[in-house]
């Protein structure tokens, strides 16, 4: 089947040479002659196994034939001269299919004999479903004895077998009470760390303003050094950052350089009050413990 599916695809796209065809034709028709006399030999001397493992070597000999016939008139078209071993192969390939019918015709006479349906397809099971009928179907197991149905376990076997599969009820005790001490509320220690982180940007905006509304913190940046500047500003931004703060922070568009200074390249700004929105009440406790301390 494979050297004829690749000589027809060489004679379609013009690659095959007529050497090469004459050969493959030769070489197919030895081999239908080869498998036909191999299955008529089968057909009268194998036993039934025989039969058996042969028989999934010989299911497709209508395609087979069809292959052949169009190769055959492919070459005809191609090599006019060829015609004649492709007659040959034909002949052959007949002589193959008529070999393939009698050896069916043995198996299913040996496998009729025997009732065995071992040799059957799936196939040829679910058709027989579909097309025939109840007799039919019934008349295939009319000379089997079946032994009548015996009940192998007890009802009580059946009861006792559910109550031992079947789960335990679990009981969930109520859980115990925590005989620990109550700790401290961590929400209230979250607010008192948040209140003191308050205090403390609080207690070091009025230390830069030094009881004034502004103050300019440039000199202050340079002479803090590195990395106290960037501590600074970053202090200053967050106080500037809290809401509940009166405080803004101004900064300048400039650059202050000074390659021999720890600080190099310094902004100026500063810190103000704000003036504009109303301190907030947390803001006002602040102060007032701030100016009590």
């Amino acid at each position: 089947m494979t050297l004829l599916d690749r000589t027809r695809a060489g004679l379609r796209s013009g690659v095959a040479d007529r050497r090469q065809v004459e050969a493959n034709l030769a070489f197919v028709r030895r081999a239908f002659a080869l498998y036909a006399d191999h299955l008529l030999r089968m057909v009268r001397l194998a036993p039934l196994d025989e039969l058996l493992a042969e028989h999934r070597h010989h299911r497709d000999t209508e395609a087979l034939l069809a292959n052949a016939r169009e190769v055959v008139d492919l070459v005809a078209d191609h090599f006019p001269d060829l015609a004649a071993a492709g007659q040959r192969l034909v002949g052959e390939a007949l002589r193959y299919s008529s070999a393939v019918a009698a050896f069916i015709d043995r198996l299913l006479d040996e496998a009729s004999a025997r009732r065995d349906f071992s040799m059957l397809d799936a196939e040829q099971y679910l058709t027989a479903a579909l097309r025939s009928s109840r007799d039919e179907l019934a008349d295939v197991f009319a000379r089997t004895i079946f032994d009548p149905p015996a009940l192998w376990i007890t009802p009580d076997q059946v009861i006792k077998a559910v109550e031992n599969i079947r789960p335990r009820t679990v009981r969930r005790r109520p859980p115990r009470p925590d005989a620990r001490p109550a700790g401290p509320d961590p929400i209230e220690e979250a607010r008192q760390r948040s209140a003191a982180a308050r205090r403390r940007r609080l207690r070091a905006a009025e230390d830069l303003l030094q009881g004034g509304d502004e103050a300019d913190i440039t000199s202050r940046l340079r002479a803090a050094g590195w990395p106290g500047a960037a501590m600074l500003i970053a202090a200053v931004l967050v106080t500037a950052a809290d809401e509940t703060l009166p405080y803004e922070v101004w900064l300048s568009t400039a650059v202050l350089v000074d390659p021999d200074a720890s600080v190099t390249h310094v902004t100026p700004g500063g810190i103000r009050r704000r003036r504009t929105v109303e301190p907030a009440a947390g803001a006002a406790e602040l102060d007032e413990e701030t100016v009590d301390g």
